[in-house]
């Protein structure tokens, strides 16, 4: 463990600043903030150095808020412990507030607009028991997003062919697909799906590999598209422009 690191922040003030730009600090690995995650890095900085903004609040991985990218990959400041000199800036794909703060609202909206909550005429009362293995292998892990946005900022279709006003995103498609799978829920969720951009998804899976909750975001996008298909939902002249996973 290095006993100093060395974490070089991107700034920006809309504000103030033109551009943004970086400034790199060095703290000491302090038994007081051991084990010195990027969180504790933050706090240390803004203690002792300056004032630096960024957003938190649980401090333990549950809430999401703290997510910045971390040496270029999207991570939870608060779950992500430092071993040497790192580099931290905003999320990839939302406007920057100031320095490490994003304004989310346009991801948030289309959590909201993917509408998860079950549809069924059926009393609450009559609604059959949720099997425990179903539960826990299916249902639970959706459940446990955290709405973090590290899916939106790793998401090669969002940020790399720049499908913001044709795909939900990720982390909406695992709202619509939980209903999917839900065999209460009485919506078309498939063709609700396809119409929030399921095949605009390129299978590059970094969603998946940078959700802290280990949802397996990309697979079930995959499962959702392939369905789609063979019920002839897949829209006329798309390509299988999905890239396969390794």
């Amino acid at each position: 463990m290095a006993n100093t690191y060395k974490i070089t922040i991107t700034h920006y003030d809309s504000s103030v600043d033109l551009e943004p730009y970086t400034k790199t600090y060095e703290i000491p690995d302090d038994p007081d903030f051991a084990p010195m995650t990027a969180l504790k890095a933050l706090h240390w900085i803004n203690r002792y150095h300056e004032p630096v903004a960024y957003d938190y609040n649980c401090r333990r991985g549950t809430c999401g808020r703290c997510a910045i990218m971390i040496d270029d990959e999207p991570r939870l400041a608060c779950m992500f412990t430092l071993t040497g000199n790192h580099s931290f800036a905003p999320l990839s794909g939302f406007p920057v507030i100031r320095d490490l703060v994003v304004n989310k609202q346009e991801a948030y909206a289309k959590f909201v607009v993917s509408n998860h909550t079950i549809k069924t005429l059926a009393p609450d009362g009559v609604l059959k028991q949720i099997e425990s293995e179903f539960w826990r292998e299916k249902l639970y892990p959706l459940n446990a997003c955290r709405e973090c946005m590290c899916c939106y900022a790793g998401c090669q279709a969002l940020n790399i062919f720049n499908k913001w006003g044709r795909f939900a995103g990720p982390g909406a498609m695992q709202e619509i697909y939980l209903r999917h799978i839900d065999g209460q829920d009485r919506s078309n969720r498939l063709e609700q799906a396809v119409f929030s951009g399921v095949f605009e998804c390129v299978q590059c899976g970094n969603c998946t590999q940078y959700c802290p909750s280990l949802i397996s975001c990309s697979e079930n996008i995959k499962e959702m598209m392939d369905e789609a298909e063979r019920a002839g939902m897949k829209p006329q002249g798309k390509a299988s422009n999905y890239w396969p996973l390794l």
